[in-house]
């Protein structure tokens, strides 16, 4: 073997052996706990607002809690008369307004500006039917709810505060568990209880793709991906929905099942860039990146026991970030939790910039190698090449 070609394959080896491993451990510390109240207030569900400042919680009974994101010990509670339970929302991406969907056919409209609630008029149309998801599309010209049996619609709002509702054709019959939408484009995902994945055009129409028979529980499209959204299971499988956006039915879906974690999955929040976190029963986390198409610990149950007992035994409803891998998580009780990088977490950072760097390196170190070794025999070649022609 050549020298120079010897030492590629030794600086190859080094990277093998040396690169970054993901570790079983938590990546972050948990820290300050601020309550919404001093005793269990039911939260199913939250929503941050597009730029990111506000978060919606809101649960049983109607509860509604405005919160700062970056302080959450700034938040207001939002008094509605009404008692249905409140189970998705979703800012239109103006950022001036959002919908609250729930049981009974219940639509509320929460206004920023007004920082209060008021009734869109859901039970004219929507009736008793229980509607568990919402997602605006790309433009905000409409609103995807889905709920009990199947039922999809379209709506909007109209000037005077109500409604306009239309029916989604080609629906399925078992429950819409989650519906959310790419941003820079009217694609819509939609999952269901046992009917598998769906998604909606910018014609409204809705193209099945699969996953039949699969518990799914809800779906998310990261912010930075234009054609891929994620979904999860009961049966803790996470599937990749690559969207066709010039022949829909061509789309496609990959499904991996993680058996060698414990407990069940819950939900799946958005992150930063491609990356998710889903959360877990008993209480814990993972992080699933959809550009890698690979997940990773990221909050274990025994560190959080260790944290707290309490919380450990409390349930997951969402979570964000207010920068890399600084954010809160809140829990059904209304216990928010802060979460910043651990030490494990910083050394990866350190090892992923030092092999990015080595990487660099070694594609010029090739580059040139090939340049010093391939580039005379290929002159060689052309010039016997052109003395033969000539």
């Amino acid at each position: 073997m050549f020298g120079r070609e010897k030492w590629v394959v030794t600086f190859f080896s080094f990277l093998l052996f040396h690169a970054p491993i993901v570790i079983g451990e938590s990546i972050v510390d948990l820290g300050r706990v601020v309550s919404l109240h001093d005793s269990d207030i039911g939260l199913e569900n939250a929503v941050s607002s597009n730029n990111g400042r506000v978060v919606l919680a809101f649960g049983v009974g109607s509860t509604i809690y405005k919160i700062n994101s970056t302080v959450p010990e700034n938040f207001d509670e939002i008094l509605w008369n009404g008692s249905d339970d409140l189970l998705d929302a979703d800012f239109h991406p103006s950022d001036e307004s959002a919908l609250i969907v729930g049981k009974n056919g219940v639509v509320l409209r929460f206004s920023k500006s007004g920082n209060n609630v008021t009734d869109a008029g859901g039970r004219i149309f929507f009736g008793q039917t229980e509607l568990k998801a919402i997602s605006w599309n790309g433009d905000g010209s409409w609103s995807y709810i889905g709920g009990q049996d199947g039922w999809i619609w379209r709506a909007r709002g109209t000037e005077n505060g109500g409604l306009d509702v239309i029916p989604i054709e080609d629906r399925m019959i078992s429950d819409i568990t989650g519906i959310d939408c790419i941003r820079e484009r009217n694609m819509c995902v939609i999952s269901t209880k046992s009917d598998g994945i769906g998604i909606i055009d910018d014609n409204h129409k809705i193209t099945w793709i699969g996953g039949n028979g699969y518990p799914w529980k809800e779906v998310i499209c990261p912010e930075n991906s234009d054609t891929a959204c994620v979904a999860i299971s009961d049966e803790k499988n996470i599937a990749t929905v690559n969207i066709d956006i010039f022949k829909v039915e061509d789309s496609t879906m990959e499904i991996v099942q993680l058996l060698e974690l414990d407990g069940l999955f819950t939900d799946i929040f958005h992150h930063e860039d491609s990356k998710s976190l889903i959360s877990l029963i008993p209480f814990s986390v993972i992080e699933h990146d959809l550009k890698e198409e690979r997940s990773y610990p990221w909050l274990n149950n025994s560190d959080v026991k260790e944290f707290s007992t309490e919380i450990s035994n409390e349930l997951i409803i969402y979570s964000w970030s207010n920068g890399r891998d600084n954010g809160w998580i809140i829990t059904s009780s209304g216990n928010i939790i802060q979460f910043t990088p651990s030490e494990l977490r910083e050394e990866q950072r350190f090892f992923d910039d030092v092999f990015s760097v080595i990487f660099v390196g070694l594609v010029a170190a090739i580059l040139f190698t090939t340049y010093v070794i391939v580039g005379p025999k290929i002159k060689i070649w052309f010039d016997k090449t052109f003395e033969k022609d000539n």
